[in-house]
């Protein structure tokens, strides 16, 4: 079955789009560590084929910081790896 990675694109951001959490940032404002809830957030979401790496390299690639500042919070990546389509890599801030 091919999965139609627009579709999965669009579902995230219909999910970010209806929870705001998904879409606050933190900042400092006036020596206070503030949250703010933004209108609009570009979604972190990536999709990869390929056919050699490994699960280990997979997520080494992944995992990396947020930027609290700037968002989003979380991302997905989508990995199709000979082809078959490998669970969805999700990670939230917490």
């Amino acid at each position: 079955d091919e999965l139609d990675k627009n579709r999965a694109f669009n579902s995230l951001r219909k999910i970010e789009d209806r929870h705001e959490i998904l879409r606050t940032v933190f900042m400092m404002k006036d020596g206070e560590f503030v949250q703010k809830v933004l209108d609009y957030i570009e979604v972190d979401f990536k999709y990869i084929e390929t056919n050699d790496m490994s699960d280990s390299k997979l997520m080494e690639k992944f995992i990396k910081p947020f930027d609290l500042e700037k968002g989003p919070l979380f991302r997905m990546e989508l990995v199709k790896r000979n082809n078959e389509y490998l669970k969805p890599f999700i990670c939230l801030c917490n």
